[in-house]
């Protein structure tokens, strides 16, 4: 399946980014869907080695236990924009569905990329993904380097297309 293909990634099945549904809030809906173009493909990811590289020291921080990617228990709202998440699904594809009774639990919800305590789309998280750490040293970096890039990417993507808010909103069907 070619994961750049906007009808592709329909037949697979997601929901369209602008669908409306319950939690929308302050943020509105999400513009539709659209695959980002090679440029904005290069610039983000650009941004995202940048991020990588400024917190290489911190990664040793990280315990790869999978808390961060729980949102719900641990009271983690991960937010990212709109063109973070269709880079994420032209990288990683849409996730896969989950049970009902599972994605409609909101003390279960949970990143639908993570299986068990493994992130299954390292190379396309978004930037909230790559900043955040339960060491409180660590996530105060990530928090600076994070203000930087956000200004970057919402740059790249022009405020005729900026869309940011919870990922739930455009990851959870």
């Amino acid at each position: 399946m070619n994961r750049n293909s906007s009808r592709d990634c329909n037949v697979a099945g997601p929901r369209d980014f602008n669908e409306p549904r319950s939690g929308d809030g302050l943020w509105g809906a999400p513009p539709p869907y659209r695959p980002p173009s090679a440029a904005e493909r290069a610039a983000l990811a650009r941004v995202y080695d940048d991020v990588d590289a400024a917190l290489a020291a911190d990664s040793r921080a990280c315990r790869a236990c999978g808390k961060c990617c729980r949102f719900e228990p641990g009271g983690i709202v991960l937010f990212a924009s709109a063109m973070e998440l269709a880079y994420l699904v032209s990288e990683s594809g849409w996730p896969s569905a989950r049970s009902s009774s599972e994605s409609s639990a909101p003390e279960s919800w949970r990143c639908p990329y993570q299986d068990g305590d493994r992130c299954t789309a390292r190379r396309g998280r978004t930037l909230g993904c790559r900043t955040y750490f339960c060491d409180d040293a660590a996530r105060a970096r990530g928090e600076r380097i994070h203000a930087e890039a956000l200004a970057r990417i919402k740059a790249i993507a022009g405020p005729e297309a900026w869309w940011y808010g919870p990922a739930r909103t455009c990851l959870d069907r």
